[in-house]
């Protein structure tokens, strides 16, 4: 179902003296959605939420809310609220006077404001704890009444900065279900911040990649996860075999034939089709399979050094001949190769995302393969 956008940046950019921290941001954020920016450290997410929010001003470009500019606005005056990592509660201060505090800045009546925190506590299932301070309340129970006393405001927008970060992996888990359930619920738009990439993708209706003040590529969690437009997305994003590899020719059902230095592959065939062009050939470990023969197309082939115990499952890293190592996930119950056998890898040429590139590292690395070795290699079937 289409939805109106209701926060939107155009050509955003925000520098630290010469230091360039969010680069040309153009990122639209959808009513009523889990939109979650994700990076490592340093990559412009958080100043991008604060820009947003009105605690840092754009070096240049636009910030909307509801289709209109907030850059002469306060952060007060915007109808956003936020949601920072450190709850930024008041010590001094019980959970029902910091959960009413906005409204009682605003002025709101005292029938007024007990009927909307009775509310706001009761959508946490926080009630009954009125009269504790902060100091008295488990890191679970402070990030709940710093929720609740965000929405109490009736925000459009909330906006979430690694709310999570502090909590135990445990209680972060559990948090992570009761806010994608309390975000339904209140029909609010969340722009939230994180760097746990499990986390992103468990959570959100869609995704705002970032590195380097750049956005990367954004999409649904199973967009970005199983067909990523950047090297970098697929790197960060879970766990991912990355191949550097020539397209040498087209196969039947919109597959290629690929070139890299260890052997042949398969994969979606790029449109249009450069023989010669060179790509980024990504595949999860869990779509990457093994065999004790050749598959066609495939001419990959290598050891297992490593068997690695993952509960549900068994890691294996396969050392392929130019000392690359790949892994192949095999859930529990399914036989593994035996370490230090030979296998043959392979995978369905659907499940590899194709990562356009003409970066000067992948022809560095490519440079000595004899191109002309594999001509004649396979044939297009009709």
């Amino acid at each position: 179902m289409s939805r109106d956008p209701i926060v939107e940046l155009a050509g955003v950019n925000k520098f630290y003296g010469e230091n360039h921290v969010v680069k040309n941001l153009d990122l639209c954020v959808r009513e009523g959605e889990f939109l979650s920016m994700l990076g490592p450290s340093g990559c412009g997410k958080t100043t991008t939420l604060r820009m947003i929010a009105g605690f840092e001003r754009q070096t240049d470009g636009l910030i909307t809310v509801e289709g209109e500019s907030v850059e002469e606005k306060e952060p007060y005056e915007r109808s956003v609220n936020t949601v920072f990592q450190s709850y930024a509660l008041f010590p001094h201060m019980n959970v029902f006077d910091n959960v009413a505090y906005g409204l009682k800045v605003k002025k709101e009546s005292k029938a007024g404001i007990k009927s909307r925190v009775d509310s706001a506590l009761s959508l946490v299932r926080m009630q009954g704890y009125e009269k504790r301070r902060p100091a008295q309340l488990s890191g679970g129970q402070r990030q709940r009444i710093a929720i609740a006393r965000a929405v109490v405001n009736n925000p459009k927008v909330l906006l979430l900065d690694e709310p999570l970060g502090a909590l135990d992996m445990k209680l972060r888990r559990q948090m992570q279900l009761e806010l994608k359930n309390l975000q339904k619920s209140l029909g609010i738009t969340f722009l939230y911040v994180t760097h746990d990439q499990e986390e992103a993708l468990m959570m959100s209706d869609r995704i705002a990649v970032m590195s380097g003040g750049v956005l990367e590529q954004i999409g649904t969690p199973k967009e970005i996860y199983e067909k990523p437009r950047t090297r970098f997305a697929a790197d960060f994003i879970g766990e991912a075999n990355m191949f550097e590899a020539v397209a040498r020719e087209k196969r039947s059902g919109g597959a290629a034939l690929f070139e890299l230095e260890s052997g042949t592959i398969l994969a979606g065939a790029p449109e249009p089709f450069v023989p010669g062009e060179m790509h980024y050939i990504s595949v999860r470990p869990e779509k990457t399979l093994f065999s004790s023969a050749p598959q066609d197309g495939f001419t990959l082939h290598g050891a297992v050094i490593e068997h690695i115990y993952a509960g549900s499952g068994i890691k294996c890293v396969i050392l392929l001949p130019g000392g690359q190592e790949i892994k192949i996930n095999v859930p529990a119950g399914f036989p593994a190769p035996e370490a230090g056998s030979a296998v043959h890898v392979y995978w369905k040429p659907g499940d590899a995302a194709l990562i356009h590139s003409d970066s000067s590292a992948i022809h560095n690395t490519i440079k000595n393969v004899d191109l002309g070795k594999y001509a004649g290699v396979g044939h297009e079937e009709s």
